[in-house]
């Protein structure tokens, strides 16, 4: 049992060397057009599950595989992004540092009509029918409080609520004037 256990330990020490053995190490530092450092700009291997992000003065450290022929990307939000052709051999460390460019362009122009947005919702009174309304002040708001919806506190005020909001909620459009 001792002899197992002796074993088991030397194959998984054997694994833990031989894996730091076939690394290699790609680094260095992320800038803008202007030479700043790039906070959390993204380093990755293209078609792997390797990557990593740079510090806050642009620098980045990544441990890629050897032997094998890979496609470093470099990319930061909003500006372009860079890639590089890498293969590395056992324990060798290479620096790269790459300035990324704004990425810009121009779009056309947007026009932006609002026609059906005030259709929706909007009701159209007939001003005739305020004249047969038993009020006193035969306005507007009178008018209003007889529409679906539409409640008020006292039939002498001109205050209105509608659908359960506040008083001070409503906006009423004449003729195109609020």
């Amino acid at each position: 049992m001792l002899i197992k256990r002796f074993v088991v330990f030397l194959f998984s020490i054997f694994l833990f060397l031989n894996g730091f053995a076939q690394k290699a190490t790609i680094s260095g530092i992320i800038s803008d057009s202007f030479n700043h450092p790039l906070f959390g700009a993204s380093v990755s291997v293209f078609g792997k599950p390797l990557g990593t992000t740079t510090d806050e003065d642009g620098k980045y450290s990544l441990d890629v595989p050897i032997n094998i022929s890979l496609k470093i990307i470099l990319s930061f939000t909003g500006l372009s992004t860079d890639s590089v052709f890498v293969k590395l051999a056992e324990g060798e460390q290479r620096t790269i540092s790459k300035s990324l460019k704004e990425n810009i362009f121009q779009m056309r122009d947007v026009n932006i009509d609002d026609k059906s947005f005030k259709s929706e919702n909007i009701k159209t009174l007939n001003p005739k029918v305020v004249r047969y309304l038993p009020t006193p002040n035969q306005s507007v708001e009178d008018l209003l409080k007889t529409m679906p919806g539409v409640s008020s506190a006292n039939e002498l005020s001109s205050t209105y609520s509608v659908r359960g909001g506040n008083y001070d909620e409503n906006l009423v459009y004449i003729n195109d004037f609020e």
